[in-house]
C-alpha cells in the first residue's frame, strides 16, 4: 500500500546532498532516497538547516543500518526485480523477472504493466491487463490517499509507477483508436498531475482536435500558455482553421514554420515517418518535427481540408500568410 506522505511543512529529504549516487545502484539510491526522507519526516525538524545538519550526521553511516532487510521487505524485493528486469538481456529474461516481482508483491503496478506490453497479446489484451494493473494500484493507495494527494501525483515518489501504467494505457487506447477513452485517461492524469511532468498534454491536444473537440482544445492551449513545443504551435494553427479564422490560422501557421519549419512536409505526408522515432530532440529540430508529426498527424489527417490548406501554406512566404 503506498504510504501517505507527512505534513507539507516538513522538510523533504534533499536529494543531492549527502550521498554518492554513483557508488550506489539505482535500486539502492531509490530506497535509501525514501528511507532518508521517512527519517526527516519522522524527526519532525523546525527547518531545513536542522533537517540538513541531521543528514550530514547520517550520511556516513552504512547503508545496510540505514535499509532493512530486502528479504524481509517484499515490496522492495519486488522492486529490486523491476529495476534487474528494465537490465534484462532478453525479454524472457524481463518477463521472468517481473514474474518474480509480483509474486513478492502483487500489487506492483510496474511489474504488471510492463508485462502487459512485453508479453506476447492482442492490443486488447494489453488494455485489459494495464486496467487491471492500474485497478490494483488504486486498491492499494486506497481512496482517501487518490483525494488527498490529487493535484500533486508524480511529485510523490510512490505514485510513479501508477501515471506511467495510465501513460501507457493512453498509447494503448490510441493506437487501438479508442480516443474518447484515450481522452478521460489523459484528462484525469492532468486533473491528479496538473504540472504535468509526463507531457500528457502533448497527448491530448490531438485527441481533442482529432474528435474536433474545440472548445476543450482551446481550455487546453490556454492553462498552459506559454508552452514552446512544436505540438502546441502546430495545434494553435490547426484549432484556428478548424474555428474559421484563417487569419488567426495563417498567423499562428507562420509562428510555427518559424517554430519548426521541419513538420509540414511530415504531416502532409511527402516525408514519410521513420519506424523508430528519436528517444529525444531539440527545439526546433527535424527529430522535434518527426515527434510532432506522430503526435498531430492523425488530427491534421482527420480534416482533409486542413491538410489541403496547410499545404498552401507550407510554400507561401510568412508575410503573405499574413495577409500582408
Amino acid at each position: 500500500m503506498a504510504k501517505k506522505r507527512g505534513k507539507q511543512s516538513r522538510q523533504r529529504f534533499p536529494k543531492d546532498r549527502g550521498v554518492s549516487d554513483n557508488k550506489l545502484s539505482p535500486f539502492e539510491i531509490a530506497r535509501l532516497r525514501l528511507a532518508l526522507d521517512e527519517m526527516l519526516e519522522d524527526g519532525e525538524f523546525s527547518s531545513e538547516e536542522e533537517a540538513n545538519a541531521f543528514l550530514e550526521a547520517v550520511s556516513g553511516l552504512p547503508l545496510g543500518t540505514l535499509l532493512p532487510d530486502i528479504e524481509k521487505d517484499p515490496r522492495g524485493l519486488a522492486e529490486e526485480l523491476v529495476y534487474q528486469a528494465f537490465e534484462a538481456a532478453t525479454p524472457a529474461e524481463g518477463c521472468a523477472l517481473c514474474h518474480r516481482a509480483l509474486e513478492a508483491d502483487p500489487n506492483n503496478v510496474q511489474a504488471a504493466a510492463m508485462l502487459a506490453q512485453w508479453e506476447p497479446s492482442s492490443k486488447e489484451e494489453i488494455v485489459l491487463r494495464l486496467r487491471q494493473a492500474i485497478f490494483r494500484a488504486e486498491a492499494a493507495m486506497g481512496i482517501n490517499f487518490m483525494i488527498e494527494n490529487r493535484g500533486r501525483f508524480w511529485s510523490i515518489e510512490e505514485t510513479r509507477p501508477y501515471m506511467s501504467a495510465r501513460g501507457a494505457l493512453v498509447w494503448e487506447l490510441r493506437e487501438l483508436g479508442r480516443l474518447e477513452e484515450a481522452v478521460k485517461e489523459c484528462e484525469m492524469m492532468l486533473d491528479l498531475n496538473p504540472n504535468d511532468n509526463q507531457g500528457m498534454r502533448y497527448s491530448l491536444l490531438p485527441l481533442y482536435l482529432q474528435l474536433d473537440r474545440r472548445e476543450d482544445a482551446s481550455r487546453l492551449l490556454s492553462k498552459y500558455e506559454g508552452d514552446i513545443d512544436a505540438i502546441f504551435a502546430w495545434g494553435k494553427a490547426l484549432l484556428a482553421f478548424l474555428c474559421g479564422d484563417i487569419p488567426g490560422a495563417q498567423e499562428a501557421c507562420a509562428a510555427a514554420v518559424r517554430k519548426n519549419p521541419f513538420v509540414p512536409p511530415y504531416l502532409s505526408g511527402k516525408s514519410p515517418l521513420p519506424d523508430v522515432k528519436p528517444a529525444c530532440y531539440s527545439l526546433g529540430s527535424e527529430e522535434e518535427a518527426i515527434i510532432c508529426a506522430d503526435m498531430l498527424g492523425r488530427a491534421w489527417m482527420a480534416h482533409p481540408e486542413a491538410l489541403a490548406w496547410l499545404g498552401s501554406q507550407a510554400n507561401t512566404p510568412p508575410a503573405t500568410r499574413r495577409g500582408r
